[in-house]
């Protein structure tokens, strides 16, 4: 599995090489990735000048990325992770983009910073670039994340055709390093409270409680392939506005990772992927795993 990891000069690059390690992804390669994208700080006048500074400017770029793909590369050797490098050029997001696609890449790793530290070169920008660029999946770390050690995480469903085909891509990506999944289904309805997605409410069946009956099988149904996978795996709907609830299991659960489905990708379909899942990349303090099919 082709896994490229974006490098900033910060080192936040470590980050998402523990997760990417930890999730245990069969046979994967890493392709350490820094993109210099050039941008003079000032204005210089006359052609020759101009020219002379920029190919300075550009000169030192390369030199700073290349520093910062080497200790990358040390970093991942001394864990056993086979790691090339690469030195790329332009904005970071639409670089990762481009060279994923040429390359047969599954997955593209990058941190997001929210706090902004100095020296930093991917930060949420890029992320969110890439959420709604890439037609790979995407592993977006945020905070510290720990060496080693199993991941726990909450698999977010709809249970729309999509959700349902991130799901058996999942299973396909085969993450050994699971140790539990929490599958969590969010319906905003009034009067509920959070119930196991085995043990529905009973009452008259309205079409509230048609449709709350309906999610609970349909978690289960999600809940029963997990573990058929070798997954340690429950499953629960709750009332909830989306985001809400999906933090709240987060919290729960004490998750590692957020996992979710977003399909589209491109400008044109920025709405296809959904406010939910651009919500959970650039807003909220977890890690995510976009699934794209």
């Amino acid at each position: 599995m082709k896994i490229v990891v974006g490098v900033d000069t910060a080192g936040h690059y470590r980050a998402c090489l523990n997760m990417a390690s930890r999730l245990g992804f069969p046979e994967p390669h890493y392709m350490l990735a820094h993109s210099v994208e050039v941008k003079i700080p000032m204005s210089v006048y006359g052609s020759a000048a101009e020219a002379a500074y920029r190919a300075e400017f550009v000169q030192m770029s390369n030199v700073t990325g290349e520093n910062a793909l080497e200790g990358a590369r040390q970093y991942a050797c001394e864990r056993g992770m086979e790691a090339e490098t690469i030195l790329l050029a332009g904005e970071a997001a639409a670089a990762l983009c481009q060279y994923a696609e040429g390359t047969q890449t599954e997955l593209i790793a990058v941190h997001s910073d929210r706090k902004g530290r100095l020296g930093s070169f991917f930060l949420g920008s890029v992320s969110r670039g890439l959420a709604i660029g890439a037609h790979q999946c995407i592993l977006i770390t945020k905070g510290d994340v720990d060496q080693e050690g199993e991941v726990s995480a909450v698999f977010a469903t709809d249970h729309s055709s999509y959700a349902n085909r991130a799901l058996d891509r999942l299973i396909d990506m085969k993450p050994h390093g699971l140790r539990k999944i929490k599958v969590v289904s969010i319906l905003h309805m009034g009067g509920r409270t959070a119930v196991e997605a085995g043990e529905p409410p009973h009452a008259a069946e309205t079409i509230e409680e048609s449709l709350w009956h309906e999610v609970c099988s349909k978690t289960d149904s999600v809940v029963e392939k997990l573990q058929a996978s070798g997954y340690e795996c429950t499953g629960e709907v709750a009332n909830a506005h989306v985001h809400e609830g999906i933090s709240d299991a987060m919290r729960a659960e004490n998750a590692d990772l957020l996992i979710i489905g977003a399909q589209g990708h491109g400008f044109v379909h920025r709405m296809m992927l959904g406010s939910t899942s651009l919500h959970q990349v650039v807003s909220e303090p977890y890690s995510v795993l976009i699934v794209r099919t």
